[in-house]
């Protein structure tokens, strides 16, 4: 599909494929997020050695913070699909409208 000055050419299926693969991504996030929850140390694997509780207060902050990261890239994979999906139906959508007003019948 071209524009009107030729400056631009978009492919919705070229976009609708980079959708998938971004919902795909958002699944392998998802997924890395419960590997990596399913893999936690527990409090208590630390020891009590008083500097093991320092340790294993960094490593639970660490460790959210992975988790919370990995959240947020599943979102935004999730985010990134829907919005390729939603531009690449615009404009299959604007080219029939145009086909359709330019060409009735066609």
């Amino acid at each position: 599909m071209t524009s009107p000055s030729r400056n631009l050419e978009v492919q919705p299926e070229a976009l609708t494929a980079f959708a998938a693969a971004s919902r795909d991504r958002a699944g392998q996030f998802r997924e890395l997020h419960r590997l990596f929850r399913d893999g936690h140390v527990a409090r208590h694997a630390f020891g009590v050695m008083p500097a093991s509780f320092s340790l294993a207060a960094a490593y639970e902050q660490q460790f959210e913070a992975c988790l919370e990261g990995l959240e947020d890239g599943a979102e935004v994979m999730a985010t990134i699909a829907e919005g390729l999906r939603d531009t690449a139906e615009a404009y299959t959508g604007t080219d029939v409208a145009n086909t359709d007003m330019f060409n009735p019948g066609a």
